[in-house]
């Protein structure tokens, strides 16, 4: 995977967290390419989803910080990844604030 520099913010509503990205690099196109769910048991979503119709752009892996997660594609092509929030090893720039 390629590196990059990127910019991480969250924006927390009515008890949803919604993480933005903007990415350093002007090369990269502008608009959403994906969503990330934190999901507290990623191998269960992981699982339940290929069990569905839908299709799975990455299956069930660890990153190279050791958090799991999968990626799907969306009827309208948004890539939504599932990640795994618990995990000792997730960047606090990435962790949802505390309420």
């Amino acid at each position: 995977m390629p590196e990059f520099k990127l910019k991480v913010a969250f924006v927390t509503k009515d008890g949803a967290d919604i993480e933005l990205m903007k990415f350093e690099d002007p090369s990269i196109p502008i608009g959403v390419r994906h969503i990330c769910a934190l999901v507290p048991d990623v191998p269960k979503v992981a699982q339940e989803l290929s069990q569905q119709d839908v299709e799975v752009v990455r299956p069930l892996a660890q990153n190279s910080l050791g958090l799991w997660y999968t990626m799907i594609r969306d009827p309208n092509g948004i890539i939504i990844e599932f990640l795994d929030p618990s995990h000792k090893n997730l960047p606090s720039a990435w962790r949802p604030p505390k309420r």
